[in-house]
């Protein structure tokens, strides 16, 4: 397996086991704790999936996702939302151009998983 995943999580406790439970499925991880740092590793790595933290530090999470969709070296990169919230706003996800959304806490039986099925 040789796809990237980009983790962007300000909280160093989700970032890693969401890092460690994909690395297991052997994927490569790449990680990012902010927005603009996020913005930077997408456009020099191509990542083929972003885990994307819903509430990052400097930005937004849907206004990250809009912004990577906006430009055209990384538009067609599939983001996932990351999130702790129960109901998210399905339109301005749509909007956003993301893909999807994981649930936190991490469901550690599941989580791999579901990534996958976001790759196919």
């Amino acid at each position: 397996m040789n796809e990237k995943i980009l983790i962007v999580e300000d909280t160093l406790f989700n970032r890693e086991m969401a890092k460690d439970l994909l690395a297991l499925e052997g994927y490569k991880i790449i990680e990012a704790e902010a927005g603009k740092e996020a913005i930077e590793k997408t456009i020099d790595e191509k990542p083929d999936l972003i885990l994307l933290d819903m509430v990052l530090p400097d930005i937004e999470g849907m206004a990250l996702a809009k912004i990577l969709k906006d430009n055209s070296q990384t538009r067609n990169i599939k983001i996932v939302a990351f999130t702790a919230q129960v109901e998210t706003d399905k339109k301005k996800a749509l909007d956003a151009g993301l893909s999807g959304h994981i649930m936190k806490p991490i469901d550690t039986k599941t989580f791999a998983r579901k990534i996958g099925e976001f790759l196919k």
